[in-house]
């Protein structure tokens, strides 16, 4: 680093940063860095929902028309949505969408709003 003085502010520093003082790590740490980030990556990526319905209950209340209870699991730990984003409307609540579910609906590409149920016990 150098000094010089400037007629206006005085005593003033010239140079640049000290070579490696930055955040990224020195050359030799590199890998490892890399490779912390990459397990985070796939540790989310395992965990994210994967959603599974179960059609347990099938009632018939009126001409071709059917109140259907599912029961609907999430294999993995990351939930879709979460409760305080679900009472604050933050994002659109989950939608579900059946293909022509075999055991009560006769129409296709059928859509449901999922709606948040309270947990008994919690």
């Amino acid at each position: 680093m150098a000094y010089i003085q400037s007629p206006t502010y005085g005593e003033i520093e010239i140079g640049g940063w000290v070579k490696m003082t930055s955040r990224l790590p020195q050359i030799f740490m590199l890998q490892e860095l890399v490779h912390r980030n990459a397990s985070v990556v796939f540790l989310a990526a395992e965990n994210t929902p994967e959603i599974s319905m179960e059609v347990f209950e099938v009632k018939e209340i009126g001409k071709n028309l059917n109140q259907v209870r599912v029961r609907l699991k999430n294999k993995n730990g990351l939930p879709t949505m979460t409760t305080d984003s679900y009472k604050n409307k933050l994002f659109t609540p989950d939608m579900l969408k059946s293909n022509r579910c075999k055991s009560c609906c006769r129409r296709k590409n059928q859509r449901f709003q999922v709606k948040q149920s309270k947990l008994q016990g919690r």
